[in-house]
C-alpha cells in the first residue's frame, strides 16, 4: 500500500522569501530591514523649541517676532516630523520672572498680541513637553534633564530664538550634560542675520553640529 506523504498545513509554513536573480533578497526586504535596524539603534530624541511662545514685548522684539515668522513653517514640519519618528517635544520659555504665571498664560498673552502668527503654526500639543527657565538656557535651574533623563532622550534638535542668546546657552549646556546635541540652522533665528551667523560660527567652533532641517534628524556628533 502506497505511504501518502502528510497533508501540508499552509497555515504553518511561511511563504518563501522573494528574491532577486542572484539569490539575495529583494530590495524591498533590504530597505525594510535597513530602517528597522536604524530604528532600532538610533537613541530617543527630543525637539527643544526656545522662547517661541512670547509676545516678543521687548527691545529688539519687533525684529526678532519678524524673524521667528520667518521659521515657523519650517518648525511646525521638523516637529510633525519628529514625533511622526516617536521623538518628544519640550517648549521651553523665559516667564520674565513673573512667577505668579504659567506656561498657559504665557501661549494665551501670545495669542493675544501681534505675534500670534508666530505661535499659530507651532502651537503646542496636549502631549508636549513644557519648562520654564529663569535665564538663557533651558536647563538652568529647571527640570529640563531630568525629564529627559525619565524618557530615556539621548539626543536633542535645538531651535527657536535667539541663536545668540537662549539657544547658543541651551545648546552649550546641552553638551556639558553630554548629550547629543544639534542646533537646526533654519530653524533658529536672531534680531538679524549677523547675529544669528557669528552665533552658528560659534556653535560649529565649539564642535556642536549645526544642520538644516532636512539633515537634522540624522545629525550625530563626530
Amino acid at each position: 500500500m502506497p505511504i501518502r506523504s502528510p497533508a501540508r498545513n499552509s497555515a504553518q509554513v511561511p511563504a518563501p522569501a522573494r528574491c532577486c536573480a542572484d539569490g539575495m533578497a529583494a530590495p524591498r526586504a533590504r530597505s525594510t530591514r535597513r530602517q528597522q535596524t536604524m530604528q532600532q539603534s538610533s537613541p530617543p530624541l527630543a525637539l527643544l523649541i526656545v522662547d517661541m511662545v512670547s509676545t516678543f514685548d521687548f527691545p529688539r522684539g519687533a525684529s526678532l517676532r519678524r524673524a521667528a515668522h520667518g521659521i515657523a513653517p519650517r518648525l511646525a514640519a521638523l516637529k510633525a516630523r519628529v514625533k511622526a519618528a516617536g521623538g518628544l517635544c519640550v517648549y521651553a520659555n523665559d516667564n520674565f520672572a513673573d512667577w505668579s504665571s504659567d506656561f498657559q498664560t504665557l501661549v494665551q498673552l501670545a495669542r493675544q498680541s501681534p505675534a500670534r502668527e508666530v505661535l499659530e503654526p507651532i502651537a503646542p500639543d496636549a502631549d508636549d513637553a513644557h519648562v520654564l527657565k529663569p535665564r538663557h538656557s533651558a536647563f538652568h535651574q529647571t527640570a529640563l534633564h531630568h525629564l529627559l533623563k525619565s524618557r530615556d532622550v539621548a539626543r536633542v534638535l535645538v531651535t527657536g530664538v535667539s541663536t545668540e542668546s537662549c539657544v547658543l546657552a541651551t545648546a552649550l549646556d546641552a553638551r556639558i550634560r553630554e548629550l547629543e546635541v544639534c542646533v537646526v540652522s533654519d530653524c533658529v533665528a536672531s534680531s538679524s542675520p549677523a547675529r544669528r551667523m557669528h552665533a552658528l560660527a560659534v556653535l560649529r567652533h565649539c564642535d556642536i553640529p549645526v544642520r538644516a532641517a532636512a539633515r537634522a534628524l540624522h545629525a550625530r556628533r563626530a
